[in-house]
């Protein structure tokens, strides 16, 4: 028999041990190995439920608009698409309406954004309220909203609607302790007759929109073709108003005003015209509203004022009479922060005293903001501007009012004008009532569009202040009303003070 050796024992041992661990660490591994599935399984899932939490945020980002909550212009125009499909397949109407807010950047302006911001979610949470469960309201972007109300089968629906907002906008709405009222202009298009996909009605709500905003505030207005061809020259306007300073299409004429029954030129105002490269003329009436609406009448107005300082220092150094010369001014330009000091600053580097310089405010854009209009003319007075109160008898201020703004003059409306022929007594009872009222207050009075002998003797006899209008002097161009001036200072045959040769005994 033969004994295994001390050596054999050993190895056999060894693989035996080796065999044992071996197995153990394959046990460890498979072990270590399904721990480590386990946890890749959960971590998936919670990877994947991330996922879906992260698609879902950015989905909603992507359709919704954060300040209300509303869908956005992404969500709108998917609703839209969807709504034409529903009305394709039942044939039933539906009404895109498009809604702008009505000067709503006046209050950006001059609260601030924070307040702006806290209006529109005012504003959208009211307009909910005037809609039916089915119907769709969003937010285009600034403040621009939209509803879409269907299965009509009329337009008489989306009327109904329309003139729900208008009347729920008559509140006030309330805002960190602020009041304050929002109005809407609303363009409505209707599926299918104004359009039959979702670009083309929403651009012809919008061109609805603009014409209900020419109408006047607070309004709607259906779609109708030829507004085209309205919206078109808006546009064109629009556009070529950034052009217009910059190749000198804008000009100014000058329109005096006469004292001591129309015998005297004591001042000027300033007219804006535009020469369209493709246009023509086009009337201020039309271009000014578009300037104001697309903000272009901020730096036009400041072009106005620096160009009516030239031209005044051009008339001194050339020996003319130095007159006053008034400037209009719009709601914008009141609104913006530094305005009153841009305008000190112009006159300052023009080197034009500020006495001088009447700057016009329409009566109703003064009411239009009435603590506002307040602080600026103030802070011109105190520069030494004057200020004239336009058009007065159109915006509804009251007496407190007028003895706040602290105006020098009242500019009368050439509606009562035109009164002292059309309505005889009453009319000329008017215009008494006004001058009476203006001198209590120690303000100067203005008669706009004077274009008859009778309304000039009227006046003469109510010893009006001064007087403006088309009998006295139709407004000029810069050379033609250099020519008046000189004409004035008695050198040359110019001093005829009316086109026809002179005014009326």
């Amino acid at each position: 028999m033969q004994f295994p050796t001390l050596q054999s024992t050993i190895m056999s041992g060894t693989y035996l041990v080796g065999t044992i661990l071996l197995s153990l660490i394959v046990v460890a591994l498979a072990a270590y190995t399904a721990v480590l599935a386990a946890r890749f399984a959960a971590s998936r899932r919670s990877l994947d439920g991330s996922l879906r939490e992260v698609s879902s945020a950015l989905q909603r980002l992507a359709t919704t608009d954060m300040l209300t909550e509303l869908p956005n212009r992404t969500a709108l125009a998917g609703a839209t698409d969807l709504a034409i499909t529903r009305a394709r397949q039942t044939g039933n109407e539906f009404a895109v309406l498009l809604m702008d807010l009505d000067g709503f950047k006046h209050i950006n302006d001059s609260l601030g954004h924070s307040i702006g911001d806290g209006m529109l979610q005012a504003f959208s949470r009211r307009l909910q309220t005037c809609v039916r469960s089915e119907d769709t309201v969003g937010r285009l972007g600034g403040d621009e909203f939209v509803v879409l109300v269907e299965g009509l089968n009329s337009r008489e629906g989306a009327a109904r609607v329309a003139q729900a907002v208008n009347t729920a906008m008559r509140d006030d709405l309330v805002f960190q302790g602020m009041t304050l009222r929002l109005t809407a202009s609303i363009g409505i298009a209707m599926f299918p007759h104004d359009g039959e996909d979702v670009e083309t009605l929403m651009k012809n709500a919008d061109i609805a929109m603009y014409g209900a905003k020419e109408r006047g505030r607070n309004g709607f207005r259906f779609y109708e073709p030829h507004m085209g061809e309205s919206y078109r020259r808006m546009l064109m306007m629009q556009q070529g108003l950034n052009d217009a300073l910059v190749h000198e299409q804008l000009s100014l004429d000058y329109q005096p005003e006469f004292a001591d029954g129309g015998d005297r030129v004591t001042g000027a105002e300033a007219l804006l015209r535009w020469n369209h490269p493709r246009l023509g003329l086009v009337p201020p009436g039309e271009f000014i509203p578009v300037a104001e609406r697309s903000g272009q009448i901020i730096e036009i107005g400041f072009w106005v004022m620096r160009t009516v300082c030239r031209h005044m220092k051009r008339w001194d150094a050339r020996g003319l009479p130095a007159l006053k010369v008034s400037i209009n001014l719009s709601t914008k330009q009141l609104s913006q922060p530094d305005f009153v000091e841009r305008m000190v600053e112009i006159a300052r580097q023009e080197g034009v005293p500020p006495t001088r310089l009447v700057f016009e405010i329409t009566e109703s854009v003064a009411m239009q903001d009435a603590e506002l209009s307040s602080r600026v003319i103030r802070a011109f007075r105190a520069h030494g501007f004057g200020i004239a109160i336009d058009d007065f008898g159109t915006g509804y201020s009251s007496l407190a009012y007028l003895q706040q703004f602290r105006a020098q003059q009242l500019k009368i409306d050439r509606f009562f004008t035109q009164g002292l022929d059309t309505h005889g007594e009453e009319g000329r009872a008017i215009v008494a009532a006004i001058l009476a009222m203006a001198h209590t207050l120690n303000m100067e009075v203005v008669a706009e569009g004077v274009e008859t002998t009778t309304q000039l003797d009227t006046l003469r006899a109510l010893a009006c202040d001064h007087m403006q209008g088309y009998l006295l002097k139709r407004p000029m161009p810069l050379a033609a009303f250099e020519y008046f001036l000189e004409g004035l200072r008695g050198d040359t045959p110019a001093a005829d003070k009316t086109l026809e040769g002179g005014l009326p005994a």
